[in-house]
């Protein structure tokens, strides 16, 4: 038989099936099954029935994770994500869960525009009023702003303006040209005078 179940591995089994802890995170202690064969064989195999303690309709971790998150900064959906590790399905399903708008448990404080798609709420914890979405952006503004992006990009990388010190733009260097070498063996001008 493929992967066997050890007596020692099924007495977790059985502990963690019929205790009151989460049952996913117990299995760690059981490595070489899968969550789907730990429940066929604790249903099926040793007859435990169903589980006494289930976790199911029961409010997940991720609720709290979420919120933490938006105590610390009011975030989009996207920015939460990339914090936490979380799926962005999971996180949009529980900020429409929590009612954004002056009766939930959060609210839309404004929007941050993306790219030229529609724009990301940025949700802050507590009841208060929804900053209305603006409306999407036209075609003509799309072009205008990437204009701007990709003159920007080319200001920064590869345009330098050479009256920037005449005009007092920037700081000129001070410090002697070239490099400053000084080697261990040299001796001090002091020492050798």
């Amino acid at each position: 038989m493929r992967n066997a179940w050890t007596p020692e591995e099924e007495e977790i089994l059985s502990k963690a099936w019929l205790g009151t802890e989460n049952f996913k995170r117990q299995l760690i202690q059981i490595p070489r099954h899968s969550y789907h064969a730990a429940v066929s064989h604790a249903r099926d195999v040793m007859g435990l029935g169903p589980r006494a303690h289930s976790d199911r309709g029961a409010a997940g971790f991720a609720w709290n994770l979420v919120k933490a998150e938006i105590e610390r900064l009011p975030s989009t959906v996207s920015d939460i994500t990339r914090r936490t590790g979380l799926s962005q399905s999971v996180i949009d399903r529980h900020l429409r869960a929590s009612n954004p708008g002056p009766d939930g448990k959060t609210h839309v404080i404004g929007w941050r525009q993306g790219g030229g798609g529609r724009a990301a709420a940025i949700y802050a914890i507590g009841p208060g009023k929804n900053v209305p979405r603006p409306p999407r952006q036209s075609q003509s503004e799309k072009v205008r702003l990437y204009g701007i992006r990709r003159r920007l990009r080319k200001t920064g990388a590869t345009m330098v303006n050479p009256f920037a010190p005449a005009l007092g733009l920037v700081q000129v260097p001070t410090a002697a040209n070239g490099r400053v070498v000084h080697n261990l063996w040299d001796e001090p001008e002091e020492i050798a005078a």
